[in-house]
C-alpha cells in the first residue's frame, strides 16, 4: 500500500486530537474543551472519525498482523470514552489522546510498509 489522501485527513485529526488535548491540559476555558467530559466526547468523536476515514474494507484480511493491535487499542480507547463520560475522570483525557496517536501512528506505519503487491481476499 502507500499513504494517500485518507493518510493525510487522519493526520489533521490526529493533530486536532493533540490540539484539544493541549487546551486540555494547559486549563484554557473554551466551552467543551473545560473540562474533562467534554474533552473526552470530543477526542472520541475525532478518534472515531479517524477510524471511518481511515479504514477500508481492504484493510481486513486473514493473517494481517495490524489488525489484531489496532482492534485491542480500539477497545481500550471506546472504554476510556465511557469511563471518561460516565466519570468525569481527568487521566482519561491524556490517555484516550495516547491511545488514538498511537492507533494513528501504527495505521499510517502500516500504510507506508505494507507491501503494494499485496492482495487481500
Amino acid at each position: 500500500m502507500r499513504l494517500t489522501w485518507r493518510d493525510a485527513v487522519t493526520t489533521v485529526l490526529a493533530a486536532m486530537v493533540a490540539v484539544i488535548y493541549l487546551t486540555f491540559a494547559v486549563g484554557w476555558a473554551i466551552p467543551v474543551v473545560d473540562d474533562a467530559r467534554g474533552a473526552t466526547l470530543l477526542i472520541g468523536l475525532i478518534g472515531l472519525s479517524m477510524c471511518i476515514v481511515g479504514g477500508s474494507g481492504s484493510t481486513i484480511a486473514k493473517g494481517n498482523i495490524w489488525i489484531a493491535p489496532l482492534g485491542v487499542l480500539g477497545g481500550v480507547s471506546l472504554m476510556l470514552v465511557v469511563g471518561g463520560l460516565i466519570t468525569g475522570w481527568d487521566v482519561a483525557v491524556p490517555t484516550l489522546a495516547a491511545v488514538i496517536g498511537l492507533m494513528w501512528t501504527i495505521s499510517t506505519v502500516h500504510h507506508a510498509v505494507e507491501s503494494r503487491t499485496r492482495r487481500y481476499a
